[in-house]
């Protein structure tokens, strides 16, 4: 059986309806009953012709940190694909992330170690590579450099996939995807409904940085794929599209009909609203800005994807801007 960790997530839940087809027997684990119930509407409505498989995934409530909510999952368990995670940019959610994303990582580690797990993918992020050096490409090979500025995300999510790498040196097969910023419909707090309830709001802000962007129908696809072909110790990066966050919001402008006149924030703007948090904190306010955040809102970074069109065989990345259409017809 395949386990999908936060299967009720953004990512969680397009793997429970690519993995819909092959009839794999499925286990997916959930936090609060909520979102098990949306997640089941969404892939009713996603896959109307797999009810019968839908109605067949098994699912356990579980909290990744609690070494004792997963004894009773693990005996059916024979691959696992990790895709849980917690994101948050306010700052005191630090020690938190650590805890459910390294944390979290750590004990599924163990557990599939326990258990000879055949097959373990680790659903990871851009977010955790290295930093690029004078502006070169990053790519599977970029090493994490203590030096620079990271996000407690993107640190939290390197500190997992040591975890993973951990694992396999003790045995365990499998392989990690680091997917760029994940574009797609159909989850209320995905990045792009993220963005367009920020677009509602007056004035529509916009910063010179920019990123890498994939959809999330490529990611699962590329996780599928490689769980089918056995994959093993590679580390794949996912991203379609290195766009500027201008080039995205233009896009998304000219699909929705609407006239694009952003309040343009520089660095030294920046700077100058995350002292004022700073000082807003001490009144209980929680903050969001900090420096690394900072230089991802206004620098460019670019990614290669040679690698996984290379290595995972009848991969390829879909349009991105025709992927963004029809997402925003469905949002």
């Amino acid at each position: 059986m395949l386990l999908i960790s936060g299967a009720t997530g953004f990512v969680g839940r397009y793997l429970l309806k690519e993995f819909l087809p092959s009839n794999i027997p499925l286990i997916a684990l959930y936090r609060t009953p909520s979102r098990k119930g949306e997640t089941l509407q969404f892939l009713e409505q996603q896959a109307p012709e797999a009810l019968h498989q839908i109605k067949a995934i098994e699912w356990y409530q579980a909290d990744l940190t609690q070494w004792s909510s997963l004894e009773m999952v693990f005996e059916k368990v024979t691959h696992l694909i990790h895709a849980a995670a917690f994101v948050s940019l306010y700052a005191g959610d630090e020690s938190k992330m650590i805890e459910i994303n390294a944390g979290g990582t750590a004990q599924l580690v163990d557990w599939a170690l326990k258990n000879k797990i055949e097959w373990f993918g680790h659903v990871s992020s851009i977010a955790a590579l290295g930093a690029g050096m004078d502006h070169l490409p990053l790519n599977e090979e970029s090493t994490w450099n203590d030096e620079a500025q990271y996000s407690a995300y993107g640190y939290s999510k390197y500190l997992a996939e040591l975890e993973v790498w951990r694992g396999f040196e003790e045995g365990l097969k499998g392989c990690l995807f680091n997917p760029g910023v994940i574009l797609g419909s159909g989850a209320p707090n995905s990045p792009l409904a993220q963005l367009l309830a920020q677009q509602k709001k007056e004035p529509q802000w916009l910063t010179s940085g920019g990123t890498g962007f994939v959809a999330v129908e490529d990611v699962v696809k590329a996780i599928r794929l490689a769980y089918e072909q056995k994959i093993h110790r590679e580390r794949f990066v996912l991203v379609s599209d290195n766009w500027s966050y201008e080039e995205l919001l233009k896009q998304i402008c000219h699909l929705k009909n609407k006239s694009f006149k952003p309040f343009r924030l520089s660095k030294k703007q920046l700077r100058i609203v995350y002292r004022l948090e700073q000082l807003l904190g001490f009144l209980g306010k929680k903050r969001k800005l900090n420096p690394a955040l900072i230089n991802s809102l206004t620098e460019r970074s670019h990614y290669e994807n040679t690698k996984s069109t290379h290595q995972i065989k009848d991969f390829h990345y879909s349009k991105l801007s025709e992927r963004l259409k029809g997402y925003l017809t469905k949002e």
